[in-house]
């Protein structure tokens, strides 16, 4: 027979459980946000079978014309999408993530429990910058603004705040994209 636990055990066990499990269904950060929030975040982790099936990043780079060459991460799939730069400390200079989506949009993102501050520039399908949000700060707490283009985009790409100017990302440009595989953004 198991032991039993005191009272007090027993509510500090709860407590702990109840707070772990409201962690786990906080929003999540530097992701596409949606007009419900609760909507665009998973309640938990997926079973281990569903995470190999919607894992679908890989790796890639940006060129900008003129300009540096972006190593990046390559997210198309809603759990790789909503997970995106959360709880990262830090996004060297060369580096970022691109976002795919399935279909054009004002695909909206936000910050929360992002722990650094980016740019985010969104793209059209033909790669041309629509739109960048320079130095958008990371929010510790809710309510978190979103932030989005006035035009549809398909692609967007993350880097650290500051990169988009000095690397002279601006609306009406053309992007290069080169993935590692051939994309499919679901």
């Amino acid at each position: 027979m198991g032991r039993s636990l005191s009272p007090s055990t027993w509510r500090r066990r709860l407590a702990a459980a109840v707070a772990a499990g409201a962690l786990a269904s906080l929003g999540l950060s530097c992701k596409p946000a949606s007009s419900d929030r609760a909507e665009a975040a998973p309640a938990a982790e997926p079973p281990a079978r569903a995470r190999t099936e919607t894992a679908l990043s890989g790796r890639g780079r940006v060129i900008v014309p003129g300009g540096p060459t972006f190593a990046v991460e390559v997210v198309q799939d809603p759990v790789s999408r909503a997970r995106g730069l959360q709880n990262r400390p830090a996004l060297p200079p060369d580096q970022g993530m691109v976002f795919i989506f399935p279909a054009p949009g004002r695909h909206r993102f936000w910050m929360y429990e992002c722990l650094i501050p980016l740019d985010i520039i969104w793209m059209d399908a033909d790669k041309k910058v629509i739109h960048v949000g320079e130095n958008l700060p990371f929010c510790q707490a809710e309510p978190c603004p979103d932030y989005a283009p006035d035009q549809d985009a398909l692609f967007v790409l993350e880097v650290g705040a500051g990169i988009a100017k000095r690397s002279g990302i601006r609306p009406g440009m053309r992007l290069t994209i080169l993935f590692d595989q051939t994309p499919h953004p679901r």
